[in-house]
């Protein structure tokens, strides 16, 4: 959120030659995925689990930012607060030249 990009050379003529556009990207909240402002590329869910499913293991479902539902697997003995990581899944780094992405990190919740 309020990050700057600046496209060189393509903002307003001046005596100079053209200036840089500078445009200001705003990001909407979603209602289950947040970012945090230390790595914003990664797409964090909160997804609820029982004991059981965390004690022997159980093959998850979650939503990706696409819109559609991933399969994973939770792995006998997951504690509270583990982390998924599905690679690759997450927000565009903007300043890629691959048009890389960072990565989607599931924080399991055991209750």
């Amino acid at each position: 959120d309020g990050y700057v990009l600046v496209i060189e050379a393509r903002g307003r003529d001046s005596p100079q030659g053209p200036g840089d556009l500078l445009v200001e990207i705003m990001v909407e909240k979603h209602d289950i995925f947040y970012r945090d402002e230390s790595a914003p590329e990664h797409a964090h869910l909160d997804v609820e689990i029982t004991a059981k499913q965390a004690e022997f293991g159980t093959s998850l479902i979650v939503p990706s930012l696409l819109g559609d539902d991933l399969e994973t697997e939770v792995k006998p003995g997951t504690r509270n607060g583990d982390i998924l990581c599905l690679q690759n899944l997450g927000f565009p780094i903007l300043d890629s030249e691959e048009g890389d992405c960072g990565h989607q990190l599931v924080h399991l919740q055991v209750n």
